[in-house]
């Protein structure tokens, strides 16, 4: 096997095994809506939250997010959405998304929640997307706004 193919396949493993540990710190529910978003080179994959009832939830409550995956909320229009942190278990990089490009990135938002004084975040300009992955995700991969994003399977 000459190594293009080996390096192929060993990446094709990786992303599976990824998959498989999202499926599993997201309660292992069958019916996921689970795709994956490409900010330029780097593969994450992702939740998928349309409804309201979705979009409202988002990732409140769970007790984890593997290193590399997210949750992307599918916006019902473009506008400045705003976003807060109640019931979160672990801080996150909000990314905000429209036109195939991050337009904004707020990074690493606290999990931290007062009822009577909650912070709300948003973009500064309309979104139609929003990406939520762990605290320092896009520092780590030196990722920042203007990146070309790819919604693999996303209408």
């Amino acid at each position: 096997m000459n190594s293009k193919l080996k390096q192929t396949l060993f990446i094709l493993a990786i992303a599976l095994f990824l998959v498989v540990i999202f499926l599993v710190l997201a309660g292992g529910k069958e019916k996921e809506n689970i795709t994956v978003v490409n900010i330029r080179d780097v593969e994450v994959p992702v939740v998928v939250r349309r409804t309201p009832e979705e979009l409202r939830q988002g990732l409140s409550g769970t007790k984890s997010l593997a290193d590399n995956a997210g949750m992307l909320f599918v916006m019902p229009e473009k506008a400045r959405h705003s976003f807060w942190m109640p019931n979160m278990n672990f801080p996150l990089d909000l990314v905000w998304i429209t036109g195939g490009r991050v337009v904004d990135i707020t990074a690493d938002v606290p999990n931290s929640f007062d009822p009577e004084h909650p912070i709300v975040y948003r973009p500064e300009v309309p979104v139609d997307y929003v990406l939520e992955v762990n605290a320092g995700f896009m520092a780590r991969h030196g990722l920042k706004e203007g990146d070309e994003v790819e919604l693999v399977g996303v209408e």
